[in-house]
């Protein structure tokens, strides 16, 4: 196979919009594992609240554990597109858009799971 136009579009990328495709990669790959670890440890303390407390749905999530790992989950997952913002350069009206459309429903709807899967 002929992988030509990949490196075509990564050139593309990097002399438009000052974008590396390789690093944008590797930073999603690298915060996959912390992405998982927020996840795990939200819902440790959940459950063991939830059981050992008997704290409802608000109280868990004001929990300072559960905002850290909270924190620590929507850092891994945002970071990537960190480096696309502080690094990019020329990147038209319509990424940013897209990229602000995608960050609130993606925020909205794992709020909303979160405080779901917890009541």
């Amino acid at each position: 196979m002929n992988f030509n136009f990949l490196n075509y579009y990564r050139d593309l990328a990097i002399n438009t919009y000052d974008v590396d495709p390789y690093i944008f990669v590797a930073l999603i790959l690298i915060s996959i594992p912390f992405y998982y670890y927020g996840l795990f440890v939200m819902a440790k303390v959940a459950f063991s609240l939830k059981k050992q407390h008997n704290l409802k749905g608000k109280e868990i999530i004001k929990h300072h554990e559960f905002v850290r790992a909270f924190i620590i989950n929507q850092i891994a997952w945002f970071g990537p597109y960190v480096y696309v913002i502080v690094y990019g350069n020329n990147i038209p009206i319509w990424v940013w858009i897209l990229l602000i459309v995608y960050l609130v429903i993606a925020l909205i709807i794992f709020y909303k799971k979160i405080y779901k899967a917890i009541k």
